[in-house]
């Protein structure tokens, strides 16, 4: 990611997985998105230019599998999926399952996008922020 973002580029900031975690990561560990909002606050509290800013969060617990750091159970349930659980790779009768999951991680992200706004309210930037809020790839769950 660094060099594809990186290479022929103008981008004065990167911060990645790998800065946190090492670069001997396995391909399905992700930073917690609380670490991500906070690593953006810090980095916005820390600058002294007054140039315009692009900032782009990437969130990561809507990717799969959907898990969470807590060991609290997610507010949408049933979560417990019997069998095989790879991505792609789950019975369709698991599906309401994996939704449920899928919810749950979506209802944390949008939790870390509310926190962060609250952030840039209180650092008298909201007002002229522009937030756009998008998914790099949907999820299908057996749905067509």
């Amino acid at each position: 990611m660094r060099r594809f973002l990186l290479t022929n580029s103008k981008i004065d900031t990167f911060f990645h997985s790998p800065d946190a975690l090492g670069e001997n990561i396995k391909i399905e560990t992700k930073l917690d998105d609380a670490f991500t909002r906070q690593k953006a606050q810090e980095f916005i509290a820390s600058r002294t230019s007054t140039k315009l800013l692009f900032l782009a969060l990437n969130f990561q617990r809507t990717h799969f599998p959907y898990s969470l750091n807590s060991k609290e159970p997610g507010p949408y349930q049933p979560t417990d999926i019997q069998g095989k659980f790879a991505f792609f790779n789950y019975s369709p009768k698991e599906a309401p399952k994996v939704i449920n999951k899928f919810d749950t991680a979506l209802r944390y992200v949008d939790s870390q996008v509310g926190l962060f706004i609250q952030f840039l309210k209180k650092q008298g930037l909201y007002d002229d922020a522009i937030i756009l809020v998008m998914p790099d790839h949907g999820e299908a769950f057996y749905q067509n």
